[in-house]
């Protein structure tokens, strides 16, 4: 079982999120331009912050929420942790190969229960444009 890279992108994301600090309005990361663009001490070669997008992290908190505790603490451990693999194994009390198998399953959970959201949505949807042709068939044969 490998990796899912959009889940990967978006724990990713998550990770930030959860971070908490220097998360703004509207999805975006705080910046201070002035530093961002050479204006203060920091230095010339220091990376600009990766945008943070809030509602996708919300929607994947979500998501993570949703998994085994097994799952979840190892999702937690992994994206939220210090450390490398050796060190999230021992966090976990767990070997290795059971890290990586339990982050690939944790993708492979949170994919599936973002499909199910998403059709739960469009469902919705379709069910919402049948009561307003129902409505509007009523309306029009008064």
């Amino acid at each position: 079982m490998r990796k899912l890279e959009d889940i990967e992108r978006r724990l990713l994301n998550w990770s930030r999120w959860k971070a908490g600090p220097g998360v703004g309005g509207l999805g975006y990361a705080s910046v201070n331009m002035l530093a961002a663009l050479g204006g203060s001490s920091r230095g010339a070669h220091d990376p600009i912050p990766i945008p943070t997008m809030a509602i996708e992290a919300e929607e994947t908190d979500c998501a993570v929420v949703a998994l085994p505790s097994e799952l979840r603490r190892t999702v937690e451990v992994v994206y939220l942790g210090r450390g490398g693999a050796a060190d999230h194994a021992r966090m976990l009390a767990v070997p290795l190969p059971t890290v990586r198998s339990r982050v690939c399953q944790s993708h492979k959970a949170i994919s599936n229960w973002l499909a199910d959201k998403a059709q739960g949505r469009q469902n919705q949807r379709e069910n919402d444009a049948r009561l307003q042709s129902v409505v509007l068939r009523n309306i029009t044969n008064r």
